[in-house]
């Protein structure tokens, strides 16, 4: 016989909500995965190779939305026709909020320690980026945006509420956002705690 497990509801193959609950997942603000598990699913089980696919094929399309997300930033710059900072510095500017230390940064953006250094480096030689010790800490580092790059940040951001608009246009559109970022958002949760464990099953 082959082993089967019980899909949780944040990762149903299928999500069938009518207009009413889907309307109820952008207009309550509550949890998507909460609202989901008040919907009527059917309950339903899955074979443990078809799991393992399932789960391995999410893995792999995580892995290849961030190379796409890279590959629409550069369309983006080009449309706003900056071509001397990379994608991700792009990213980076984008993740940077009033002054925040470098550290904290990092963690923020999930950049490598020697990847969001260089990076930064070359923001701030294009004056998007100011950088000076804490006065709390000399051996911290805190940066912040300049008007340059807070004019830039804001250029991007309009552009990604363009984009979001045309893929996610309507009611139903907003909905599945929302249940597609529940959806990820348990996952990285989940590869969290699973990490924390060091991997314990």
């Amino acid at each position: 016989m082959v082993p089967t497990f019980a899909v949780d509801d944040g990762f149903r193959s299928r999500l069938t909500l009518n207009r009413r609950e889907s309307a109820g997942l952008v207009a309550t603000g509550a949890s998507p995965l909460h609202q989901l598990k008040r919907t009527r699913i059917y309950k339903m089980t899955v074979p443990a190779d078809i799991l393992a696919d399932r789960y391995s094929g999410l893995a792999r399309l995580v892995e290849r939305l961030h190379r796409r997300l890279l590959d629409v930033v550069k369309v983006e710059l080009g449309v706003l026709e900056i071509s001397h900072i990379s994608p991700v510095q792009a990213l980076l500017l984008t993740a940077i909020d009033g002054e925040v230390s470098v550290r904290d940064l990092t963690r923020r953006a999930y950049h490598l320690g020697s990847s969001i250094s260089y990076n930064l480096k070359k923001l701030t030689e294009h004056g998007y980026v100011s950088q000076a010790p804490s006065p709390h800490d000399k051996r911290s580092v805190h940066v912040s945006l300049t008007e340059k790059g807070v004019e830039l940040g804001d250029r991007l951001r309009a552009r990604d509420l363009l984009l979001a608009q045309r893929i996610f246009e309507g009611e139903q559109g907003a909905s599945d956002l929302q249940v597609a970022l529940g959806v990820l958002r348990q996952l990285e949760q989940r590869w969290y705690e699973h990490v924390e464990a060091g991997g314990a099953v």
